[in-house]
């Protein structure tokens, strides 16, 4: 588990839609869905936790809409900054 995340969430790590597939609902399928699919797999936890490149605006507007709330909280990582965002059941 990151060093960044909770121990009591699941970490979704690089969800990523081919570029001649983006807008076609994919991602937000995704994200409609894993919710309901990690708490069937891992039942203990309380919430999903992920991280994203800070400069990534329609990542992370995509996160919020579907409730992940960012954390405040920057830091670096392998590439650049980097975002915390976590849903909370």
């Amino acid at each position: 588990m990151p060093d960044w995340a909770n121990e009591h969430s699941a970490t979704l790590h690089a969800l990523q839609v081919d570029q001649r597939c983006q807008g076609k609902g994919y991602g937000k399928a995704c994200l409609q869905a894993l919710p309901a699919a990690a708490r069937q797999a891992f039942p203990e936890i309380k919430g999903l936790e992920l991280s994203v490149d800070a400069d990534n605006d329609s990542a992370i507007a995509l996160y919020a809409k579907y409730g992940y709330v960012d954390s405040g909280e920057a830091y670096k990582g392998r590439i650049g900054y980097e975002r915390r965002m976590g849903l909370v059941f």
